[in-house]
């Protein structure tokens, strides 16, 4: 997900040595249900389906924004189809940290009991329970959360009429430069760059990907 990239791109000569951001980034196609995931050292994203059954966890598989270097940075995404009315939640460690009177502190388990006690609970009801939970005690972090419900949102895809301006991309690259693990990555921002064709990303992503690997690995290292 090249947003990720370029986030980290700005934030590692920007942040202190000593300091960081995690995130995650979530990309959702015009049917609704098609989602990428990106999770970068957030508590894990949590998918419902109707019955408010906890299906699925994106946990983080990657490093804070702002701490790798550009040939270190790994930009790979979960991917997968969720079915309609499922639903995506995901929440900042503020959350998890939140402590009762007693000094206990809340935890993934404790809000995937509210989760599963009361299906379809809205994020109202979920700060409500939060501040229940706190009683008299501040919290010591700030608290994020997001829900999202799989339905079609083709409604709000944007159409772009496509450049007439024709043009050619070549490359010449030599042994260090295919060593990289963002080469894809880069030539897909420099094609999302041209007028109407970002929403195609991930059909371009797709192919460009298989004709990278497939010459890499069949024609230039000869794999079977």
């Amino acid at each position: 997900m090249e947003m990720s990239e370029t986030l980290n791109q700005i934030l590692l000569p920007l942040l202190p040595g000593d300091m960081f951001s995690a995130a995650a980034r979530v990309k959702i196609n015009h049917t609704g249900r098609q989602i990428e995931v990106w999770n970068g050292g957030m508590p894990a994203l949590l998918l419902l389906d109707e019955r408010g059954e906890i299906t699925r966890h994106f946990e983080s598989r990657h490093m804070s924004l702002g701490i790798l270097e550009d040939g270190e940075f790994d930009c790979d995404v979960e991917r997968f189809d969720a079915n309609y009315g499922d639903r995506l939640i995901g929440f900042s460690d503020g959350l998890l940290e939140v402590s009762n009177e007693q000094g206990q502190m809340l935890g993934e388990r404790g809000i995937k009991n509210w989760l599963l006690a009361g299906p379809g609970i809205s994020i109202d009801d979920l700060m409500s329970k939060m501040n229940e939970y706190l009683g008299t005690r501040e919290r010591d972090d700030d608290v994020a959360v997001v829900s999202y419900y799989c339905q079609t949102i083709d409604g709000l895809k944007r159409s772009y009429e496509l450049s007439d301006m024709p043009f050619n991309i070549a490359l010449n690259l030599n042994v260090e430069q295919i060593k990289k693990n963002d080469l894809v990555q880069k030539l897909m921002n420099m094609i999302s760059g041209q007028t109407g064709l970002s929403s195609l990303h991930s059909d371009f992503f797709t192919v460009l990907s298989e004709l990278f690997n497939n010459a890499l690995y069949h024609g230039l290292l000869q794999l079977d």
